[in-house]
């Protein structure tokens, strides 16, 4: 699909909405960052 068929002023659920039934698949990415040493332990973190 290369185009959404939105046009003008839209938004973005305007731009999901046009998207439904088009997405193939789809990913989420999660991370956890900390400087702080007590909780680095608790995460699990190195």
């Amino acid at each position: 699909m290369t185009h959404l068929g939105v046009s003008g002023n839209f938004t973005g659920p305007d731009a999901l909405r046009a998207m439904q039934g088009h997405i193939l698949a789809s990913g989420e990415i999660v991370g956890v960052y900390s400087v702080n040493p007590a909780v680095r332990k608790t995460l699990g973190l190195k």
